[in-house]
C-alpha cells in the first residue's frame, strides 16, 4: 500500500494549465511540473518566489481574497487579525493568510516564464527506491521529506502483484509560508519498476532454476488537495481530495484516510467517509489507469487557529506474468518375498517412475523397517536422488536380514521438490521353527527301585524344524534300564541319545526312560534337543553345525532316598545270675537298609529289684527312678552299628525282664523288647 501525504495553501485559479506527466514517470525537477508546488484545481501551476530589492512587483494582492467555486474574490467579511500562532510543527496557521512582513516585502504571485530557446532543464529527478537511500538526504526545498515506502510482498501467485507500500510524508517540521503563497500542495510519488523473479520452493533442499522473463509494474499516483484560502470560526468550510492514477496499470484496494483536525467538527462528505473517532476512511476500490477521483468534505471550525488535513492514500498494485508449470508426478512400487525364515535374507526392488509433465527434484526415498527387519543402516535407511525427470525410472534395490518371526513391514516414503510425499508399504511373513523340550517324572525315587521319566519335545513355531538330536544325561547314582524309541546309551559319558525326524509347525512327540537309583543322592536329569547335535567332548560321532541351529534345554532336579533298616537286639551276656551280682545287658543296633537312620531314641525299664550299675556306649546314659534314657544317637549309616552294655546287679531272686524301647525319625512308632534273666539265690 501506498501512502501520500499533502497539505494545504491557498489556492489560485488564474494560472496557465500545467503539463501532464507521462505515464509511469515522477512529478519533478525535468518534467514541466514541480515535485512541490502550488496546483490549482484545473492543474495549473503558480512558482512562489521573492522580488529582489528594487525590482517592482509583477503583481500585489492589496486586500485579503477567497478561492471559491466562482474564482478567487474580494473577501470583504469581518476582518482576521494576523496571528503569529504556529501549527503543530511550527509553521504559519493554514487557512489564515498573514500580511506581508514589513522586513521581506510583499510576496509577488506570477506564472513561470516557459522559454523554449533557453529552456532550464533541471536534473533528472531521481527515482525512488525499495532500499533505504545510501546518499545524504535531499535538501529541505520544499515542506516535505523524501518519502518512506514499506514493501509487504506476498509471493505465491501466478499473478505477481507488486507488495502493497505505504508512501506517506515523514514527520518533519513545517516551514512558515508567508503571505500571498498557493492554498494547494501536490504530492506525487512513483514506484520504479519491481522485477519478480518466480521460483519454486521446496521442503527439501531446493534447487531454483533461473527465470525466463520478468513481469514490471510502475504505478504512479497523484493526490491533491484543495481548500479556501482561509475560514471562518462557525461557518462550513468545503475541502477537496482529488486522487489521480497517472500509471499504467489499475489500482486496486484503494483508501483514502485522514485525521479530522483539532478546533473542527466533520459535518459531512461527498462520497460518505466511514466515521471512526476522528478517523474519516474512504473505501474508494478501484482506480484504473488515467482515471481520478474527487473526495468533497465539509468542516465547521470551532476556534482560531490552524486546521491541517493530511490525506493518506493506499492501494494495490498487480501486474500480471504468465509462465509454462509443470508438475512431476512420482510412482512408487515396492515388490518382494511374501514369506521367508528368520536368519533369511530378503530382497526387496524399490521402483521409481515419474509419470508427471516436469522433473523432480531432490528427490528423496525414505525406507523404514519394522522390528523384525534389520539393516546396517538401522531402521530407517535414505537414498538420494537429485533428478528425476519426466518420463524417467529408476530401480533400487534393498537387502535387509529377517531376525525376528511375525508379520513385518517395510514402509516407503519419496518426497521431491513441490511435491507431496508418496508413500507404500510391503508386509511381509517371517517364519521361524521352535523347540521346546519338557522332562516328566518323579522328583523322588528309592534306591534300589526304578523310575521313569517321559520327555516331550514340541514346536510352537511357524515352520517345521530340521532333524532332531535329543540326549538325556543321567546322574552317576542311576543307571539306565530301557530306552524308548530306538535311543541309544553311551555309558562313558552316560547320554543316552535319540535321532529323530523334523518336527511340524505346532506338532509334539515324546520317548520315555526307565532307570533304577543304585544309591541314595541328588542330581539334576538333563535333557538337550537341538538340531545340530551339542558338542559333547569326547562324543563319539558328533555332526558337524549348520548355521542357523535351534536349541532346547529342560532339567528336571530328582533325588533317590534309601531306606532304613535297623536291626535291634537286647540280650544278656549270662544266665542266671546270683542275687546281689551284676548282670550284664548288651544292646546292639545294625542299620541293614539302604539309608541312613537318623535321631535314634532308647529308653530302658528295670525290672523289680534291678539296681543301674553302669553303662557304655556310643552316647550317655541317665536313670530317671526306673527308667534309663539314652541320649539320642544322630545318624546311623547305612551297614552301621551301634553297642550299648548296662551294669545291673539284682536284689531279689526270680524272672528279672529288661525292657528297652527304640524309636527314631524314619519311624515314630517305638519298637519294644525284652530280655529274661533269672537271679537266683545261693
Amino acid at each position: 500500500m501506498l501512502g501520500v501525504m499533502a497539505v494545504l495553501t491557498s489556492v489560485s485559479r488564474s494560472q496557465p494549465p500545467m503539463p501532464t506527466p507521462a505515464p509511469g514517470t515522477v512529478p519533478g525537477p525535468g518534467t514541466g511540473m514541480p515535485l512541490l508546488s502550488s496546483i490549482t484545481p484545473e492543474g495549473q501551476s503558480a512558482v512562489m518566489e521573492r522580488p529582489n530589492a528594487g525590482a517592482a512587483p509583477k503583481s500585489r494582492l492589496t486586500q485579503p481574497v477567497v478561492a471559491g467555486a466562482d474564482g478567487v474574490r474580494p473577501w470583504n467579511g469581518p476582518g482576521l487579525q494576523p496571528t503569529q500562532a504556529g501549527n503543530r510543527n511550527g509553521s504559519a496557521p493554514l487557512g489564515v493568510v498573514p500580511p506581508a512582513s514589513p522586513a521581506t516585502g510583499p510576496v509577488t504571485l506570477h506564472h513561470p516564464q516557459r522559454s523554449s530557446a533557453s529552456p532550464e532543464v533541471p536534473p533528472p529527478p531521481t527515482p525512488l527506491s525499495l532500499a533505504q537511500p545510501a546518499g545524504p538526504p535531499p535538501p529541505k526545498a520544499t515542506a516535505s521529506t523524501p518519502l518512506s515506502i514499506t514493501p509487504l510482498a506476498s509471493p505465491g501467485s501466478g499473478n505477481v502483484p507488486v507488495a502493497p507500500s505505504a508512501i506517506r510524508g515523514a514527520e518533519q517540521p513545517e516551514t512558515t509560508l508567508p503571505s500571498g503563497k498557493e492554498n494547494s500542495s501536490l504530492l506525487s510519488g512513483s514506484i520504479p519498476p519491481v522485477e519478480q523473479k518466480l521460483a519454486s520452493t521446496a521442503p527439501f533442499p531446493s534447487t531454483r532454476g533461473e527465470p525466463s522473463g520478468t513481469a514490471l509494474v510502475s504505478p504512479h499516483v497523484r493526490l491533491q488537495v484543495i481548500t479556501p484560502p482561509h475560514v471562518v470560526v462557525g461557518m462550513e468550510c468545503r475541502c477537496e481530495v482529488h486522487l489521480h492514477n497517472g500509471g499504467t496499470s489499475s489500482l486496486s484496494h484503494v483508501i483514502v484516510e485522514d485525521e479530522l483536525p483539532e478546533g473542527a467538527n466533520y459535518i459531512g462528505s461527498d462520497p460518505p467517509a466511514q466515521v471512526q473517532g476522528r478517523k474519516l476512511r474512504w473505501d474508494v476500490g478501484t482506480l484504473e489507469a488515467g482515471s481520478e477521483k474527487h473526495l468533497v468534505m465539509r468542516l465547521m471550525p470551532l476556534q482560531e487557529g490552524s486546521l491541517r488535513l493530511r490525506p493518506l492514500v493506499f492501494f494495490a498494485a498487480g501486474v500480471e506474468k504468465v509462465l509454462q508449470v509443470t508438475r512431476p508426478r512420482v510412482q512408487l512400487q515396492l515388490s518382494g518375498p511374501q514369506q521367508c525364515r528368520v536368519g533369511d535374507e530378503v530382497t526387496w526392488t524399490i521402483q521409481l517412475h515419474n509419470s508427471g509433465s516436469g522433473p523432480a527434484h531432490n528427490l528423496l526415498v525414505q525406507a523404514q523397517l519394522s522390528e523384525g527387519l534389520r539393516h546396517p543402516q538401522g531402521t530407517t535407511i535414505e537414498a538420494h536422488i537429485p533428478l528425476l525427470g519426466a518420463g524417467e525410472s529408476k530401480t533400487l534395490p534393498l537387502r535387509v536380514s529377517a531376525v525376528a518371526p511375525g508379520t513385518h513391514f517395510c514402509r516407503l516414503i519419496a518426497v521431491a521438490t513441490a511435491h507431496e510425499h508418496v508413500t507404500t508399504q510391503s508386509a511381509i511373513r517371517i517364519v521361524e521353527p521352535r523347540l521346546e523340550l519338557r522332562l516328566n517324572g518323579p522328583s523322588k525315587c528309592l534306591v534300589r527301585s526304578e523310575a521313569i521319566y517321559e520327555i516331550v519335545l514340541s514346536n510352537p513355531g511357524t515352520a517345521e524344524t530340521e532333524p532332531l538330536t535329543l540326549y538325556i544325561h543321567l546322574p552317576p547314582w542311576l543307571d539306565l534300564v530301557q530306552a524308548g524309541e530306538g535311543g541309544t546309551y553311551q555309558a562313558d559319558h552316560r547320554y543316552v541319545i535319540w535321532h529323530l525326524p523334523p518336527l511340524a509347525a505346532g506338532a509334539s512327540r515324546s520317548v520315555g526312560i526307565k532307570v533304577r537309583a543304585n544309591a541314595a543322592g541328588e542330581g539334576i536329569l538333563r535333557g538337550v534337543v537341538q538340531t545340530t547335535p551339542p558338542a559333547v567332548q569326547g562324543a563319539a560321532a558328533a555332526p558337524a553345525s549348520v548355521s542357523r541351529t535351534l536349541q532346547a534345554r529342560s532339567e528336571l532336579a530328582v533325588r533317590a532316598e534309601g531306606v532304613p533298616a535297623l536291626r535291634f537286639d537286647v540280650f544278656d551276656v549270662e544266665d542266671p545270675v546270683l542275687v546281689g551280682q551284676e548282670a550284664v545287658y548288651e544292646i546292639r543296633l545294625v542299620n541293614q537298609g539302604t539309608g541312613p537312620c537318623q535321631q535314634i531314641h532308647l529308653v530302658a525299664v528295670l525290672p523289680e529289684g534291678a539296681e543301674y550299675k553302669g553303662s557304655s556306649g556310643p552316647t550317655a546314659i541317665r536313670q530317671e527312678d526306673n527308667r534309663l534314657i539314652f541320649v539320642p544317637l544322630a545318624s546311623l549309616p547305612v551297614r552301621g552299628e551301634a553297642v550299648y552294655r548296662l551294669r545291673i546287679r539284682g536284689t531279689l531272686p526270680g524272672d528279672a525282664r529288661l525292657r528297652v524301647h527304640l524309636s527314631y525319625d524314619q519311624m515314630r512308632t517305638p519298637v519294644i523288647k525284652e530280655e529274661s534273666t533269672q537271679f537266683i539265690q545261693p
